[in-house]
């Protein structure tokens, strides 16, 4: 029995020999963006210059913007103002308790989150992910939690 592809822009087909159809695959449609404001978001993502890095395994590390304020929780809780206008993204200073982290690469995540969100001057969301960018290309990724 002989088969054949057929693939158009957002379709893709396997067709019998006789012309029925035998498979179609659709795209899924595109996610609804979640709001940046009132959505718990779960760090996805480190990026760095070169590279980009997940969390630190079995840690979690989430914000929250609400108004003109941001919360979240690495190994110590933050806080800090945050101005949104348009696409652009500014927050601090930032606060957060001093507690030590379970271990050094927790410490370095949370040194790396804070850093990272002070140095942001940009965001963007697609569906569930949020991207926090700085100038020189290093941020943050965050999921919905």
């Amino acid at each position: 029995m002989s088969k054949h592809w057929i693939l158009t822009v957002g379709l893709f087909a396997l067709l019998a020999a006789s012309g029925r159809v035998v498979l179609s695959l659709q795209p899924a449609p595109a996610e609804t963006p979640r709001p940046l404001t009132g959505t718990t978001w779960q760090l996805s993502a480190v990026i760095a210059k070169a590279a980009t890095a997940s969390p630190v395994p079995g840690s979690t590390v989430t914000l929250q913007v609400n108004g003109d304020q941001l919360t979240g929780k690495a190994c110590n809780t933050f806080r800090g103002q945050v101005q949104i206008e348009g696409s652009s993204f500014k927050a601090g200073p930032l606060m957060s308790t001093k507690m030590a982290c379970a271990n050094p690469d927790e410490n370095a995540q949370e040194t790396a989150v804070l850093t990272a969100l002070g140095a942001a001057t940009s965001y963007a969301i697609v569906g569930n992910t949020l991207t926090l960018k700085a100038e020189d290309g290093t941020g943050l990724e965050f999921r919905a939690a």
